[in-house]
């Protein structure tokens, strides 16, 4: 019952061969040598805080991309009960022997002593659990009990003139992190970072988002 439309089938597709392979073939329209355009955009964001970018111009379809960078703090650090002194903004502390020969070192982006917080910027090396953390300057001497990456969500959605309605999410970027996807067609989408839970006080950052 079908073989009629085959052989209509068949049929356009040798018209169509016979046109393309003609003395006065039709010269294709050349395609655009499109290059991909590069955002930046930073901000600070709050506990239980977002931060929302648009409108971001789509010139035409393909890929689009969001990264993270520049998070600061970078590291979220749990130190264990029991440790003297206070961690100052700003001061290197350390693991190991000394200051001149550390494990590993970073400098003091925030300390929250009600939650044993100690959040971190710059490492160098390694700071081991089960170790004591030093402060240079403040002779604060504490025992890392875990170390992770400071952690927020990133986005990339839709926008309407006033609202951003979210497509593609990731709701555990660190440093580096990455949501990507691809757009049909020229239009006007938006960013956001937030909170996911885990902050405990402001960290700034830059998204680069990248598209056509």
């Amino acid at each position: 019952m079908r073989r009629p439309s085959i052989l209509r089938a068949v049929i356009i597709f040798c018209a169509t061969a016979t046109l393309a392979c003609g003395d006065n073939p039709t010269t294709p329209t050349p395609t655009p040598d499109l290059t991909p355009v590069t955002e930046s955009f930073e901000g600070t964001l709050t506990v239980n805080g977002a931060v929302t970018f648009a409108p971001i111009a789509i010139q035409t379809a393909g890929s689009v991309n969001a990264s993270l960078r520049g998070l600061r703090p970078r590291l979220t650090m749990r130190v264990a009960s029991g440790g003297s002194g206070t961690f100052v903004v700003g001061e290197t502390v350390y693991i190991g022997e000394n200051p001149d020969e550390p494990t590993g070192s970073a400098t003091v982006h925030a300390w929250n002593p009600a939650t044993n917080g100690l959040f971190l910027n710059d490492l160098s090396g390694t700071l081991p659990t089960g170790e004591t953390i030093i402060g240079v300057t403040s002779g604060a001497r504490w025992t890392n009990e875990s170390l992770g990456n400071t952690i927020v969500g990133l986005a990339l959605g839709t926008w309407s003139g006033t609202t951003c309605t979210i497509v593609l999410a990731n709701d555990i970027t660190a440093q580096g992190g990455l949501v990507s996807g691809v757009v049909q067609g020229a239009g006007s989408l938006c960013a956001r970072v937030y909170d996911v839970g885990r902050l405990e006080g402001p960290a700034t950052f830059t998204i680069d988002v990248t598209h056509f």
